[in-house]
């Protein structure tokens, strides 16, 4: 029985880099989608009558496999740039920077809404208050994804 121990081939950190880009733009996609699936479930509706709309709760439950959508891809993307870093490609860096910023775009498109839906007033204080969380929290995931590369890497 053998074990293989060689570094990844260059073709899986191309297809790590890829996949990374492609989940780059997928998460604009999504977050697109997203805002879609609000207006078919009646969270929102351009030019409507706020009374008219789902609201609290219930209007993020609704909201729930959108938000889901743009999350879920937007951390793959993340994902797959930090392991092409991890399989030394030298295309990581900028795939990580990227994708971490479109995933600060998803998550803070996502508590945003979350907060419009459910709040009928100061739903822009806690926005804004979310999204300071939402960039720690994607400021400790690419600290953590360098760190993993470094790592990996040696250095």
């Amino acid at each position: 029985m053998s074990t293989n121990t060689a570094p990844s081939t260059p073709s899986s950190s191309n297809r790590e880099i890829t996949l990374a880009w492609a989940f780059f733009v997928g998460t604009i996609v999504a977050v697109v989608l997203s805002g879609v699936w609000s207006m078919v479930v009646g969270t929102a509706s351009p030019g409507a009558n706020e009374k008219d709309l789902v609201q609290g709760w219930e209007g993020v439950a609704r909201n729930l496999p959108g938000y889901l959508l743009a999350v879920v891809v937007g951390s793959l993307g993340v994902w797959f740039a930090t392991q092409a870093g991890v399989h030394a490609s030298r295309r990581s860096r900028s795939a990580l920077t990227a994708t971490s910023l479109v995933f600060l775009f998803a998550l803070s498109s996502v508590t945003r809404d979350g907060a419009e839906v459910v709040m009928t007033t100061r739903a822009a204080t806690v926005s804004w208050i979310t999204f300071v969380i939402d960039a720690l929290a994607v400021a400790i995931v690419f600290i953590a994804a360098r760190q993993r590369i470094s790592r990996a890497s040696g250095r």
